[in-house]
């Protein structure tokens, strides 16, 4: 299935550095957090709705995590290779829960994926670098 999503801005209820929005598959229906079966056992995750009626939304911090605005501060998080991505407890500057939202560009007849805000990009990957290799030392 295509993994290309479409996402629909909603007013901030927040601050100004997080993005807020619904966040759509192809034909309209939304991604929201749900629990789906995965190898026999129920694990929290992202669904697709059916309809997209729901005071939720999604915001997309300056760190790069994808959060719900309801509930406990869980992250979008990708957990290993072929399985389905989970909704877990957020942690900082946490590399599996880094989201990168980009949009394609068209060049020289290719098309081509860039992040959305390159400076905000550039910015994210910056700190998480330099949070990793203080954390090594």
């Amino acid at each position: 299935k295509s993994q290309i999503f479409y996402l629909e801005s909603v007013p901030s209820q927040n601050n100004n550095t997080d993005k807020t929005f619904l966040w759509k598959i192809h034909d309209g229906r939304c991604i929201i957090p749900g629990k789906a079966k995965h190898e026999n056992k129920t694990k929290s995750n992202l669904v697709v709705s059916t309809t997209c009626n729901t005071t939720g939304y999604w915001i997309w911090t300056s760190q790069g995590q994808m959060t719900w605005s309801e509930g406990c501060a869980k992250c979008v998080t990708s957990m290993k290779e072929n399985t389905p991505v989970a909704f877990t407890f957020c942690k900082e500057l946490s590399e599996d829960q880094n989201i990168e939202i980009g949009e394609y560009h068209t060049e020289n007849g290719s098309s081509v994926l860039r992040p959305g805000d390159v400076k905000e990009w550039e910015i994210r990957q910056a700190a998480i670098r330099n949070e990793q290799l203080s954390s090594n030392k």
